[in-house]
C-alpha cells in the first residue's frame, strides 16, 4: 500500500513539474479602463516641442533637446553642471497635474513653472509650481500638483552633476482613450527600403516619427505576467518611468509578454529597470505556445506556462544584467513581431525584486498618420491658482548607468 501511494505521489509530482509554472493572463484594457489613464502629452507626434531660450543653452546640441519629447526612451538630452532652462510646449492648452522624467546620470534640483502664454516671469506670465525639487542620477523624477491650465512648462535645471535625462512626461486631464489612432499604426517596413533607421526620413523621402508600439495609446498591453502583481502590469506600457512593475525572484517563472495586437515593424527595443542583476532573455515573436491563452477572458486568470518553453525557444538576444544596470538599448535592425517576451532569470540566492519601469519598442511611422491629432477640448478657469507644494520625488536607489 505504501509503495502504491508513493508511486501515485511521484506520478503527480512529475506531471506537475512537466506542466510548468503558473503565470497571469491579463485581458486587454477596455475603453473605460483607458479613459482613466492619463496620456503623456509631451510627445512630438502630438505636437509637443522642447526648446531652450536663446539657443541650445545647457542642452548638448549633439544629444538634441527635441529627444525629450521623442517616443524613444533611449534618447536623452545632456545637462551641463550649471543652471539651464528647457521650455516644453504642448500643441494646445489643457489641464496638467504631473511632470516626470528619468535621470540617467544628471543630479541637482529643478524649478518647475507653467504658462498659458510663453513669457518672462517678470511680466507675470509664468506661475511657479515648485522650486528646488531634487533629482538624482539613475532615478525617476516625479512631481504631482493641483491641476493647472497650461500650454507651456518651464524647467530650470540647477545641475550639480552633469549628465543625461530622458523620458519626459507631462500629463493631466486628457486620457489615453482620446489619443488612440482610428487605425493602429504598424510602422514602415524598413526591410523593404535602404533608408537608415536612425534618420527621420526613409529612402522614399517620407517624413517619419519614431513611435513606441509598446504603449497604451498604440493599443499594446501586457498579455502575460509571471512573478508579478497583475495590477502593476500596466506600468510596463504607461510611458511613465516613475512607475514600475516588480518581479519576484522567488516566483516559478518571471516573464512579461507584451501584445501589440497586430504585427508591427520596429528597429529598436529599450528597457528601463533596476534590480539585483541576473539574465534577461528577449524574444521577438509572431505567435505564442499553443493552447496557453484562454479566449474571451475579462478578468486576470492563472494559466500554466509550458515547462520546457525556454529550453527550446531562441531569444532575439540575451543580456547578462549587472546589479548596477538600469538601461538596456537594443538596436535590433528591421524586425517584425506581434509579441515581445521578456524572461528574467534571477541570480542565485536573489531576494531583491526586479523593478521594470518601462519598455519601448520603436518603429518608423509616417508623420501624416498623426496630422489630424488635436488636443481634446477641456473646460478650465481663466486663471489657474498657484498649485500647492508638490509631492517629493520617489527615493530610488542610486545605480550607475549602462551606456547604450
Amino acid at each position: 500500500m505504501k509503495l502504491i501511494t508513493f508511486l501515485l505521489l511521484s506520478s503527480l509530482l512529475v506531471k506537475s513539474t512537466l506542466m510548468g509554472a503558473t503565470v497571469w493572463q491579463l485581458p486587454p484594457p477596455t475603453l473605460e479602463d483607458l479613459s482613466k489613464v492619463p496620456m503623456n502629452l509631451a510627445r512630438n507626434y502630438l505636437g509637443a516641442d522642447a526648446s531652450t531660450p536663446g539657443g541650445a543653452g545647457g542642452v548638448s546640441p549633439a544629444s538634441g533637446v527635441g529627444l525629450l519629447v521623442a517616443d524613444d526612451q533611449a534618447g536623452g538630452s545632456d545637462l551641463s553642471a550649471e543652471s539651464k532652462t528647457v521650455v516644453l510646449s504642448l500643441s494646445d492648452a489643457t489641464l496638467i497635474n504631473r511632470v516626470s522624467f528619468f535621470s540617467f546620470t544628471a543630479g541637482g534640483t529643478a524649478d518647475v513653472a507653467y504658462a498659458l502664454v510663453p513669457g518672462d516671469e517678470k511680466q507675470g506670465k509664468w506661475q511657479t509650481i515648485q522650486r528646488g525639487v531634487g533629482f538624482k542620477p539613475n532615478s525617476a523624477f516625479a512631481l504631482d500638483f493641483t491641476a493647472a491650465d497650461a500650454r507651456y512648462v518651464r524647467m530650470t535645471f540647477n545641475t550639480s552633476t552633469a549628465g543625461a535625462i530622458s523620458a519626459m512626461l507631462i500629463s493631466g486631464t486628457p486620457k489615453v482613450s482620446q489619443f488612440q489612432l482610428p487605425t493602429p499604426a504598424v510602422g514602415i517596413d524598413l526591410r523593404q527600403n535602404t533608408g537608415s533607421a536612425s534618420t527621420q526620413q526613409t529612402s522614399g523621402a517620407v517624413p517619419t516619427v519614431d513611435y513606441d508600439f509598446a504603449s497604451l495609446d498604440a493599443n499594446a498591453y501586457v498579455l502575460f505576467l509571471g512573478g508579478g502583481d497583475p495590477t502593476e502590469a500596466i506600468r510596463v506600457v504607461d510611458q511613465d518611468t516613475a512607475t514600475a512593475c516588480s518581479l519576484n525572484p522567488k516566483a516559478g517563472e518571471n516573464l512579461i509578454v507584451v501584445d501589440f495586437r497586430r504585427p508591427v515593424n520596429y528597429y529598436r527595443i529599450s528597457i528601463i529597470l533596476s534590480g539585483p542583476g541576473g539574465k534577461l532573455d528577449i524574444f521577438s515573436l509572431s505567435g505564442l505556445p499553443n493552447d496557453i491563452a484562454k479566449e474571451g477572458t475579462k478578468d486576470p486568470l492563472q494559466v500554466t506556462w509550458p515547462e520546457d518553453y525556454f529550453k527550446n525557444a531562441t531569444p532575439l538576444t540575451s543580456v547578462d544584467l549587472k546589479p548596477s544596470e538600469n538601461r538596456i538599448v537594443l538596436n535590433t535592425g528591421p524586425n517584425n513581431a506581434r509579441f515581445i517576451l521578456i524572461h528574467w532569470t534571477p541570480p542565485p540566492g536573489a531576494t531583491e525584486s526586479l523593478n521594470f519601469n518601462e519598455l519601448s519598442v520603436i518603429g518608423k511611422v509616417p508623420a501624416s498618420d498623426f496630422q489630424d491629432f488635436r488636443m481634446p477640448a477641456v473646460e478650465f478657469s481663466e486663471v489657474s491658482p498657484p498649485p500647492p507644494p508638490a509631492t517629493p520625488p520617489p527615493d530610488l536607489p542610486n545605480i550607475p548607468p549602462t551606456s547604450p
